[in-house]
């Protein structure tokens, strides 16, 4: 006869009552699991819909300058070159005046001369009686019109044998179109000069995108290699059409003032346009929102217990979602470890 061990049989007769407590009371073991979390409030606030593009920084072409020779003659000096910054007043360019034009002035200044004799000469004439008032009012006519030509020429710099070209404004150089020593004709263009402080944003869109973008929307530009350079403005123009080169649609936002500070002509951009936003909507973030069969959910919870919550998305945001359903602003929403929540599931909660 087989001796019997009191430790193995109360072992045994312990293991026996466990087993038959836990299958007649399963929610027991569902209290012993519970799963670490972190969570946030759900809140409302203002929650839209963006489209990244990336895009250029050039100039506004409404405000680029031709600058231009007044006269004939041949480029003695270049003082800048693409891409550099000058102020008002700054020498841009020396210009030598033809021969021909300096002898143009020339004649221009002795038919002045020879007009205001002339009209002398009838003046003194009348008072003798031999000349008539319509002679005097010819050579007056003439006299005005060698005045006007002198004038014009002057205004060109034809009478000076050496015209300094100089900034209208303050700007960068954009273009420089001859070189040095180049022989000119009266108004050939010299230069091209840009205002740093009138910019534009030219961004590529996917074409089937672009259907989507329209002027007046709100932009959000930002430097690519520097995020501190940043601008809101609006969409000021969407071509209808494809650039051959990049395949993509344009869309232009201007830069102006304090918008283009910080920014140069070249520099690579990202865009974030809003395509819709909403006032006031009960948000969470966008991890927090789990969605199968039956749609899209969240766990909120309390006391410690995870409860699930159907949602349904009204927008759908960078970072957060817009929803409507039972949540309510204020409700403890899980964004970690939500994918391992069943409910009514316990939980140990890590708010953030």
């Amino acid at each position: 006869m087989a001796r019997c061990h009191p430790t193995r049989w109360i072992g045994r007769l312990a293991a026996g009552w466990a087993a038959a407590l836990l299958a007649a009371s399963p929610c027991l073991a569902a209290e012993a699991v519970s799963v670490q979390v972190q969570s946030v409030p759900a809140v409302r606030q203002t929650v839209a819909e963006t489209m990244q593009a990336y895009g250029k920084v050039g100039f506004d072409d409404a405000w680029l300058s031709n600058i231009n020779a007044a006269h004939a003659g041949q480029v003695v000096h270049l003082a800048v070159m693409p891409g550099q910054l000058v102020k008002k007043g700054e020498v841009l360019a020396q210009i030598g005046t033809s021969p021909s034009g300096l002898r143009a002035y020339r004649q221009a200044v002795n038919a002045r001369n020879y007009a205001k004799s002339e009209l002398k000469r009838l003046q003194d004439l009348f008072t003798q009686q031999f000349a008539t008032q319509a002679q005097i009012t010819a050579a007056r006519k003439n006299l005005a019109d060698a005045e006007n030509q002198v004038t014009q020429m002057e205004q060109q710099g034809v009478n000076n044998a050496l015209d300094i070209i100089k900034a209208p404004f303050s700007g960068i150089v954009s273009s420089v179109a001859v070189q040095r020593g180049q022989r000119i004709g009266a108004g050939s263009t010299l230069l091209i000069l840009g205002r740093s402080d009138r910019l534009k944003v030219i961004v590529g869109l996917e074409p089937e995108d672009s259907k989507r973008i329209h002027q007046g929307m709100a932009v959000h530009i930002a430097s690519v290699f520097d995020a501190t350079v940043t601008a809101d403005s609006r969409i000021s123009s969407v071509h209808r059409v494809i650039d051959p080169k990049t395949r993509l649609v344009d869309a232009v936002a201007l830069l102006q003032d304090e918008q283009a500070q910080g920014f140069l002509p070249g520099m690579q951009v990202v865009a974030r346009i809003t395509l819709k936003s909403l006032p006031n909507m009960l948000t969470v973030p966008n991890i927090a929102i789990l969605h199968d069969a039956k749609g899209s959910y969240v766990f909120v919870i309390h006391d410690g217990i995870a409860h699930r919550i159907d949602v349904g998305i009204v927008l759908a945001g960078d970072r957060d979602t817009a929803v409507s359903g039972g949540l309510h602003a204020g409700d403890r929403v899980v964004v970690s470890g939500n994918y391992e929540l069943s409910d009514g599931m316990r939980v140990r909660e890590s708010r953030t």
